[in-house]
Order: C-alpha cells, then structure tokens, then sequence
C-alpha cells in the first residue's frame, strides 16, 4: 500500500509543480512512524520467503490461476453464497468480470496505483497462503473493486442492470444463508466452535487435559476464544509441533488428549492422519465426534478437486470437521501407562456422534 500511494504522488507530482516536499515528507513520517515495527517486519519476511504453501493443483503456474479466480470469485460473490447457487455463480463470473475492467477503465486516477498495488500484495499473500485465504489478505482492495463494479453496471445499459440486481439478488441470498447457518459454500464458516468447547470443558479437567489443533488445514481461532483460559492448546503446524506435544504425554500428567482437526487432511506428509492413527493404537479409550455434514454437492466438489490432485476422489469423507477425544487407561497397579506404548488390555473403539444441528457461524 505504501508503494502504491507513492507511485500516486509520483503521478501527482507530473501533473503539477509540486516542490521535493510534497514527496519527502510523507514518506519521512512513514519511516519514523513504522521503526517500532521495522524488526518484525524482517523477520516476518524471513518467514515469508522460507515458508511452503499447500499447492491444491501442483503446478506454481496453475495455482497462480487458482489464486487469482478465487480472489475474484469471493470479491464478487462472497464465501456464504448457498452450494446450490455456485453453478449459477460460474456462469455469472465472466460477466462480472466484464463489469468490472469496464468500471475500471473509467477510474484512470487511481487504476494504476491500484494494479502496482494489488501486484505487490498479491506476491507477498501467494506465498503466505493458500487459494483460500488470498482474498482475505487482499481486502483492502475491496473498495476499489466495488467501485468499478458499480462503474460497470451504471455504463452497461439495461445488461448492466441486470447483472447489478442478479449480483445483489445471489448476495442478499449468502447473507441469509450465512444466519441460517446452512449449506454454505465455505462450510468452514459452520463449525459449531462453542459446543465444541463446551463438550470439551464438560468431559474433561483442565488439569489434565490437552487440546490439539490443526492449524494447517483449520481454523482454530475462534475454540481459543471460547474454551476456559486454564485449559492447554497446542497448535499443531509441523512434524516438530506434533513431535513436542506428543513428547508432552511421557511425563504422565496429561490423561486427556483432545484432537480437533478437518477431515482433509493437507499438510505435508498428511501429518494429522499418521498422529490420528498412532493415537487411536495408543490410546485404547477413544471417541469421534463429527460437524458439519457435507452436502451432495459439496461432495461432488470434493471429488473433483481431489481428482485436480491426481488423489483418491472416493474417500468417505462426510463431515468437514472431526473432534478426537483419547483418553489415557490405568493399569492394575493404579499408574497411568507412558504416553505412546500399546496398551496391554484389547483395544475398544467407542464411536459417538453428537446432533449435528448447526448452530450460528
């Protein structure tokens, strides 16, 4: 943002007799406003360029494709459009996209700092992100991007009356999909956090309990904001992370492992499946709980995305989220048996499956 508003006055500085001053000045008060800021900047892009990005198409190119359509897609329509409604969607897409350059091409005084802009921004969240959250780093473009929008539809006649009352009829529709809390493209939006963290506080001591988390193919955030302060998250990113937690157990003093985790797993090495499997082989209590069933639809995407990926589109994946609760036995002698070893006593598996009522996002 900071360089496009510099190309801005560079573009205001030719078009008028303005002094060195009218350059100088705002970009001294940006830097001595920023210095506090300036170390974890650095280290922020230390691990911008050493970071690996989930890559749903495997190809750098292609996902650039990826990146850019979905950016796009939920600019134009949003995330909480109905799954019913994204065939309708598609076919709207290049007419939108049609309004928008049309709108643009009529905001000259601010077209080219918004595309140096939007380029800049676009590099940096590429290699922070995957496809999904790319728009979510991008919103500060927004306002532009509605603005030409509206440019569009004001100079397209009757077909750009149209497409504005069929643009705003689909996102009248994810609103009240989005407080229905149903059938939501993005059904990551649907994940009961609260009961969730309800179960969790219920069936468990904070004393002795741990919650996992995959941050990696799930948001977390909002289970850190409702469950008790006392109890213990660990956030799950990496081989490491998953090594440390689970060298957490040996001490004993953890008996209860929650797991919380999407059902699709897209770390590297699948990560969450191998820790899902040793677990479940350790810890003769166990349960599995599953939100958020997916719908017809969402599962025909699915299969078609994993198929993108060259993998196995007939996995049974029915729900988008799973909660695993382990639970450590006793011996005979009354202590508890070190984290990781096999049980002794035949392994029991306890399926239980809450009502899978959605509750608000």
């Amino acid at each position: 943002m900071w360089a496009g508003a510099n190309l801005l006055l560079a573009m205001q500085l030719r078009r008028r007799r303005a002094t060195w001053k009218m350059w100088l000045l705002p970009n001294v008060l940006v830097a001595v406003l920023y210095l506090p800021w300036l170390i974890t900047l650095f280290r922020a892009l230390g691990q911008w360029r050493l970071s690996q990005v989930y890559s749903l198409t495997g190809n750098l190119w292609a996902e650039q494709v990826v990146k850019l359509c979905y950016c796009f897609y939920s600019f134009t329509f949003g995330e909480s459009v109905p799954v019913w409604l994204l065939p309708i969607t598609l076919l709207l897409a290049l007419p939108c996209l049609w309004l928008v350059v049309s709108g643009a091409r009529l905001r000259r005084d601010w077209l080219w700092p918004a595309l140096f802009t939007t380029a800049l921004a676009f590099l940096g969240a590429t290699r922070w992100v995957s496809y999904p959250f790319v728009g979510a780093r991008l919103l500060f473009l927004l306002p532009l991007f509605l603005l030409a929008l509206a440019a569009g539809v004001t100079t397209k006649g009757r077909a750009g009356t149209a497409l504005g009352v069929i643009l705003l009829a689909v996102n009248l529709a994810g609103l009240w999909t989005y407080y229905q809390a149903r059938d939501l493209l993005n059904a990551g939006y649907l994940v009961p956090s609260q009961r969730i963290t309800e179960q969790i506080a219920l069936h468990s001591s904070s004393e002795d309990t741990v919650v996992w988390v995959d941050e990696v193919s799930f948001d977390g955030s909002a289970l850190e904001y409702y469950l008790p302060k006392d109890f213990r998250i660990r956030w799950l990113t990496s081989p490491e992370s998953v090594e440390e937690a689970r060298s957490e157990l040996t001490g004993g003093a953890i008996r209860h492992v929650w797991l919380v985790r999407s059902s699709n797993d897209i770390s590297p090495g699948h990560i969450f499946e191998n820790l899902e499997s040793q677990m479940t082989q350790a810890w003769s209590e166990h349960a599995l709980y599953s939100y958020v069933p997916f719908s017809p639809l969402h599962l025909a995407v699915l299969r078609a995305l994993a198929l993108l990926r060259h993998q196995d589109g007939n996995q049974r994946r029915r729900y988008f989220c799973e909660v695993w609760e382990f639970t450590a036995p006793a011996n005979p002698t009354g202590v508890a048996e070190p984290a990781g070893m096999q049980p002794k006593q035949p392994r029991t598996m306890r399926l239980r499956r809450p009502p899978l009522a959605a509750s608000h996002p």
